[in-house]
Order: structure tokens, then C-alpha cells, then sequence
């Protein structure tokens, strides 16, 4: 993909190239593929990209971290470019397919097997603003994500939320 000229990825060259991806090209590109009409609701390409994204072994093996797919998932379901001003209709399937990857890709993170706390800020503030510059990813979204991964890993755990209101503490 590298190789090929940006002027030059157009629908049939993205097509080819589908199964040579990786899976962080992949991920990285859907937005791409969907505005192009490679990928759209019940085609063949769409099929495939399901199935990539639902294999929980590919995702462990190529090291893909759940906050890389919940940053795609945000993004591509938004429908437009954080970085840019392209736009694209989500095909359902591909959001749902993605938020499926998030939650298997908490296998690959290596639990510590030591107790965690996490207190959590709780507060309105953890609602402005994007994480990364993505569309949707706010604090309160990242750390409720990062919280989950660690309840799917650690044995031990515990969450405690605070705000400023009232005695600070919830």
C-alpha cells in the first residue's frame, strides 16, 4: 500500500490490496475504503474486513491495543475525518464488527496480578474535549475504556469515583 501512489488508491486498487493488509493498515484505511464504496453494506470486501476484525488471534498476534480500535471505532463511526475533511456513511456492520475487535482485544493485554485502584474523575469537566483529536474519544469515554480493560485483566481491582461537588468523593 506504501508503494502505491495516494492519486492511484482508488476503488479497484483498494480492492486488491484488501487481503495483503495487515491489521493495523486495515483498521487504519476503512474510513478510506468505505468512502470509496469498497466497503459497503453486504459486498464481499465488507465480509472479509468482518471476519479480520472478529478474529480475536489475528488481533493478539498483530499486537492491536483496545484503545487503537475504540479510536477507530469512534472515528469511523463519526463519519467524517478528525484531521481532515473527508466523509463517509458508516456501513453498520463494520461499527459493529469494530466494537466487537475492542472488546477482544482485551486478551492481549498482559495482566500485572497486582491489586488496582483506579479512581476515576467523575466529574462534567471529563466530558469536553477529544482525546487524540478523535471525534467522540472525550476523558470520560477513554477512562471509563481504560477502567474496562483493566476490570477484563486484573484479578484484583477496585473503582472509586470522585467529583468536587459536595465531599469530593462518590
Amino acid at each position: 500500500r506504501e508503494a502505491v501512489p495516494t492519486a492511484a488508491l482508488t476503488a479497484p486498487v483498494w480492492e486488491v490490496l484488501l487481503p495483503e493488509l495487515g491489521l493495523t493498515a486495515l483498521i487504519r484505511n476503512l474510513a478510506t475504503m468505505t468512502r470509496l464504496d469498497v466497503l459497503k453494506p453486504l459486498s464481499s470486501a465488507t465480509k472479509y474486513v468482518i471476519d479480520k476484525l472478529g478474529d480475536a488471534e489475528a488481533l493478539k498476534k498483530a499486537r492491536i491495543h483496545p484503545i487503537q480500535v475504540l479510536a477507530a471505532l469512534k472515528t469511523y463511526e463519526s463519519g467524517h475525518s478528525a484531521r481532515g475533511s473527508s466523509s463517509w456513511t458508516p456501513v453498520r456492520q463494520i461499527v459493529d464488527a469494530l466494537d466487537g475487535a475492542f472488546y477482544a482485544t482485551f486478551k492481549t493485554i498482559e495482566p500485572t496480578g497486582k491489586r488496582t485502584l483506579l479512581a476515576m474523575d467523575i466529574s462534567g469537566s471529563m466530558d469536553g474535549g477529544e482525546l487524540a483529536g478523535v471525534p467522540g474519544l472525550t476523558p470520560r469515554v477513554g477512562s471509563a475504556a481504560m477502567a474496562m480493560v483493566t476490570a477484563a485483566t486484573e484479578p484484583q481491582y477496585h473503582f472509586i469515583g470522585f467529583t468536587s461537588g459536595g465531599d469530593g468523593v462518590t
